[in-house]
């Protein structure tokens, strides 16, 4: 994947050293949430910590000459300590500022109007003062309460200063306004800076950290789709291979509940049905029982009215409420085994029909049989009479038998 640079202002050294480690392998700190990346090369977190970045700063006139990044608001204990070093050079000079983001922001540190600046000239007043009148020396602190917090700045340096340098500014208490700091090389020679930077927290934690920005959707090409992970680098994925992914990292069963950055899963259940057993009302409900039911009461009592009443159900009839009654369970288990037997019952004639119909057949075979043999009878008698006319002379008719012909 290639190594894109997050912002146009980044210095090319920071750039060349981010994608040299990632390029190498070395772990990547994701600071951002999944679905945005890393769009700064500083991004403080809610939880606070501390970081650094290095870098080399070309000349002022250039346009990598000079080094910003943002601090959200209400971020807490805010400490900046940027060390410099000339290269190639004997003399170095830089200088660092702060103002508010907003429209006409107010200018902290930089100007001669800002808070910071305004403090350090009025304090050198106070020391030039207390020099013309023979006090002590007294060294300007550089010191402003403003907004609620306590500023503090190490003030500018020296126009050509020999060596290395720091600058730094601390804030103790909260942030008032989203804050740009800027670094600039103050000389013609490239500079080395190592920018140090710590913070307790961010309260409270908005949801989008500033530095931070949402996935690109017009990085990619037409059958792709980016995606982020909170790193300074996104990927170009088919989208068939991303839908499938979220496909799989979703578990069946499970629901998710998004609220901000906290993702929770709740499991479903599912519930079985057991049927119900039969009760007693229930086997009354049937219409086969009431039937019989019905019957045994028409039986037992004779002298009830003869008009019917109708019931809420539409099978059971009563003819008096005060006369009727839900049977007992022997009554019920006498009138199931009533309704079974009356279930045998075909069985029975169907065994008997059977029965009638091979009695009937083998009279048939026996009937037959007789007169077969009364058959046989008058052709034996037929035969007799024929040897019996062979015996007095008369002949019959020659007919060849088994294909012999006849002598001649």
């Amino acid at each position: 994947m290639p190594c894109r640079c997050p912002s146009r202002l980044l210095p090319i050294a920071v750039c060349l050293s981010t994608c040299l480690r990632f390029a190498a392998g070395s772990p990547v700190k994701t600071v951002c949430s999944k679905g945005f990346y890393q769009e700064e090369v500083i991004v403080l977190g809610c939880e606070g910590g501390k970081g650094r970045q290095s870098m080399i700063l070309s000349s002022q006139a250039a346009a990598q000459g000079q080094f910003s990044w943002e601090v959200a608001k209400d971020t807490f204990d805010l400490s900046i300590e940027v060390l410099c070093e000339p290269l190639k050079s004997l003399h170095g000079s830089a200088k660092l500022s702060a103002k508010c983001v907003e429209p006409q922001g107010e200018v902290i540190l930089g100007e001669s109007k800002g808070l910071l600046n305004q403090s350090a000239v009025n304090l050198k007043k106070s020391s030039d003062c207390l020099s013309r009148s023979n006090g002590p020396a007294v060294q300007p602190k550089r010191m402003v309460s403003a907004h609620g917090a306590q500023w503090s700045w190490s003030g500018d340096v020296p126009r050509k200063h020999s060596g290395p340098f720091s600058l730094w500014l601390r804030v103790q208490g909260r942030l008032h306004c989203d804050v740009e700091f800027l670094v600039q090389n103050d000389q013609d020679s490239n500079l080395a800076v190592d920018v140090r930077y710590k913070w307790s927290q961010i309260k409270p934690c908005p949801k989008q950290l500033k530095g931070c920005s949402r996935c690109p959707t017009d990085k990619c090409h037409e059958e792709d789709v980016a995606v982020c992970d909170g790193s300074p680098y996104w990927e170009c994925l088919p989208k068939e291979a991303v839908m499938r992914k979220s496909e799989l990292s979703t578990a069946p069963g499970e629901h998710e509940q998004t609220t901000g950055h906290m993702t929770t899963s709740t499991p479903t259940t599912m519930t079985t049905t057991t049927p119900k057993p039969l009760s007693l009302d229930d086997l009354m409900e049937d219409p086969q029982v009431q039937s019989l039911l019905r019957e045994k009461e028409s039986v037992n009592k004779p002298d009830l009215p003869s008009g019917p009443l109708p019931t809420s159900h539409p099978a059971v009839t009563v003819t008096d409420r005060r006369h009727f009654r839900l049977p007992s369970s022997k009554n019920l288990a006498m009138s199931m085994s009533d309704m079974r037997q009356s279930h045998h019952l075909p069985w029975a004639a169907g065994i008997v029909l059977a029965l009638c119909i091979l009695l009937t057949v083998a009279v048939c075979i026996s009937r037959s049989a007789e007169t077969s043999e009364q058959e046989w009878g008058i052709e034996a008698v037929m035969a007799s009479n024929g040897l019996c006319e062979i015996c007095t002379g008369q002949r019959t008719p020659y007919s060849p038998i088994d294909g012999d012909a006849p002598d001649r």
